[in-house]
């Protein structure tokens, strides 16, 4: 876990260009949320020597120094663990900067089948920034979801995108972009990656999240659920600003009365989750609702 002065009176949001404005109360306990955060987040990993990371992107190569420009030692797949070698406190840490993004190295320790160990080097944005296990598709089998940084160049300065795959054995499920969410070093956040069931409907929720406090504090808060295919993105906004960049309605269907319940973000309750906005309308038989 990165160490954070809290400091949030004046924030400013990364994100451009936002399409809703959401109003928040003004009682947010900003300590408290960061030590929800904090639990929820497995963010201290990332810096943590001997724990278990896990590779982001499609083809990581893993280097003999931390040097792009040298051959790769190996090329692993998205989803593969590799074991931490954390940097000691005040050693100079190598950075880079790949498809436009600046990250650091992360050290990690190779071990072939013949039990010998070496030292090799990962970029961080190859490295998945929070990770969790969950049956996001209600299909009884837990899928493993990764977050982490987009794997397409950034060719302008606001072309910020964060990615959330859904993997399943060795097969991609789902990809699902959020353009905008800095989870790169340089951006200073930390990552959250939970699911929890939604306890009016009895549904699974991801939330993927990110939390940077100093100068340019900002929470960054979005809400997912599977819909047909893929994960869907159903809020997304900046929390200390009040800006929402994304929202979506999504529907339940009810055979009983035939009434289709509409439902849309409606803010944030007292333990941090969210609330959800409903509309009734009738069913017609030619719309198909969803899930």
């Amino acid at each position: 876990m990165k160490k954070h002065i809290l400091i949030l009176a004046t924030a400013v949001s990364a994100t451009p260009n936002p399409v809703y404005c959401q109003s928040f109360s003004d009682d947010f306990d900003a300590g408290a949320f960061y030590d929800w955060f904090q639990d929820q987040s497995n963010a201290s990993e990332l810096y943590t020597d001997n724990s278990t990371l896990y590779t982001f992107a499609s083809q990581t190569p893993v280097f003999s120094e931390p040097c792009e420009e040298t051959r790769p030692i190996t090329v692993l797949t998205q989803g593969e663990p590799v074991r931490n070698k954390a940097y000691p406190i005040e050693v100079f840490i190598p950075t880079a900067e790949i498809n436009g993004y600046h990250d650091i190295w992360y050290q990690i320790i190779l071990e072939e089948d013949s039990g010998k160990k070496s030292t090799g080097y990962i970029w961080g944005g190859h490295i998945a920034k929070a990770w969790f296990q969950t049956d996001v598709n209600r299909d009884g089998t837990d899928e493993f979801i990764l977050f982490g940084l987009s794997e397409k160049p950034r060719d302008k300065e606001h072309d910020i995108r964060a990615t959330i795959k859904v993997l399943q054995s060795d097969s991609l499920l789902s990809v699902t972009e959020m353009p905008g969410m800095c989870v790169y070093e340089e951006c200073t956040s930390d990552v959250l990656l939970r699911a929890f069931i939604d306890p009016t409907h009895g549904i699974p929720i991801l939330e993927a999240s990110t939390l940077s406090i100093g100068c340019m504090a900002t929470i960054e808060r979005s809400f997912l659920i599977w819909k047909g295919e893929q994960l869907e993105c159903i809020y997304y906004g900046e929390f200390t600003t009040g800006n929402t960049y994304q929202q979506s309605d999504f529907a339940f269907r009810s055979s009983a009365n035939k009434v289709a319940q509409i439902y849309r973000f409606g803010g944030i309750d007292s333990a941090f989750n969210p609330t959800w906005k409903c509309i009734d309308r009738k069913l017609r038989p030619t719309i198909m609702v969803v899930p």
